[in-house]
């Protein structure tokens, strides 16, 4: 007990501008989710208070998205709250959705996000299951536009659990967001620096540089 209070509260240092960024996610989701005639179905017994739609027919399926997307929001409510049984509650709820929701889809890396993501809020960014989770969304979705930030931070405050490959992953996923998103250079940057991954970051920065002046 005395190790996981101090970790949960570093965790929500790291995590805090989290939220922001998978709210964007969420929205966009929803935009795009909501046209379909079975996501709404899904969205309605949510709102209801009934259990999400079955998902182990059509893994692919809107509701599958569904069933991911309600399991962030548990997480992103979860996060403000002080601990206590509560938070914990929706946090449990949050790591079972996702397995649910990704039953039949085993490399899914946004479900595998969302699992690091309920993780480092509950146990710490120090837990296998964290950093666990962490390096598969990187395995199978090296490239997430509106977790980045988050994805980025995560990664770098648990660096050394990480595999030399994942932290080349983290590395490309912060360059590819420097570049693709200009505006977030600067914030980028100052999240590496003081990092040990610093020095990657500006080589492999300079090297893509190099190729856009030839």
């Amino acid at each position: 007990m005395g190790r996981s209070a101090p970790r949960r509260r570093d965790a929500r240092i790291v995590l805090i501008a989290g939220v922001a960024a998978w709210a964007g996610l969420s929205a966009a989701s929803l935009a795009v989710l909501g046209a379909e005639l079975h996501v709404t179905r899904a969205q309605r017994a949510l709102e209801s208070g009934g259990p999400p739609p079955s998902l182990v027919n059509d893994p692919g399926s809107p509701a599958a998205r569904v069933g991911l997307l309600h399991a962030l929001r548990l997480a992103q409510a979860a996060e403000p709250m002080s601990a206590g049984p509560r938070r914990q509650q929706l946090l449990d709820r949050a790591i079972q959705g996702v397995g649910q929701a990704s039953h039949k889809r085993p490399a899914w890396g946004e479900a595998e996000l969302v699992t690091a993501y309920a993780h480092a809020l509950r146990d710490g960014l120090d837990d296998p299951r964290t950093w666990q989770a962490l390096s598969a969304s990187y395995r199978n979705a090296p490239f997430l536009r509106q977790a980045a930030a988050w994805r980025v931070a995560a990664a770098l405050a648990c660096w050394s659990r990480l595999s030399k490959q994942t932290q080349r992953a983290v590395v490309e996923e912060a360059v590819w967001i420097s570049r693709i998103a200009p505006d977030t250079h600067p914030a980028t940057l100052a999240l590496m620096r003081g990092s040990d991954a610093y020095m990657a970051f500006v080589l492999r920065w300079r090297e893509l540089r190099a190729t856009d002046l030839n």
